[in-house]
């Protein structure tokens, strides 16, 4: 691995810091390999597809320098209140191969939490949250990871 020269620089509020890192870089394209001539840290955002990347490593191969650039997760968060046990959360940011993560946040009908899950999933329209207990109108949160 090889690692770039970084110039530092001296700011009397923040203390050293990096040149080069703090803005991303813009393009209407992802990165590639061979986009190794940044500094580890860097942000690349591809404005034509709304995606967003970040240099994590370089590496050599066949005498080459190659570049690793990690996408950033694209996540969806938010809170619904359960009714009779079961909540629709409407939203665009589901697909077929969606994460979602569920916790209680604060408890409705019932003393203790009950077991909750995703029911259903409709990609680019819903997701369905069910509690083990018909009754409960417990809140809870909500995270969709894509």
């Amino acid at each position: 691995m090889t690692i770039q020269p970084q110039n530092s620089y001296y700011a009397p509020n923040s203390g050293v810091g990096y040149q080069n890192v703090e803005i991303p870089h813009i393009d209407v394209r992802a990165p590639t390999i061979y986009d190794h001539k940044f500094p580890i840290g860097k942000r690349w955002i591809n404005q034509e597809n709304n995606a967003s990347y970040t240099l994590t490593s370089t590496s050599s191969a066949n005498g080459e320098i190659h570049a690793k650039w990690i996408a950033s997760q694209n996540q969806t968060i938010g809170q619904v209140t359960l009714a009779a046990g079961t909540a629709t959360v409407n939203t665009t940011a589901v697909t077929a191969n969606s994460l979602i993560f569920l916790t209680v946040a604060t408890l409705g009908t019932v003393t203790a939490p009950k077991a909750i899950c995703v029911s259903a999933q409709t990609a680019g329209t819903s997701f369905v949250i069910t509690s083990a207990d018909n009754t409960d109108t417990s809140v809870v949160n909500y995270l969709i990871i894509n």
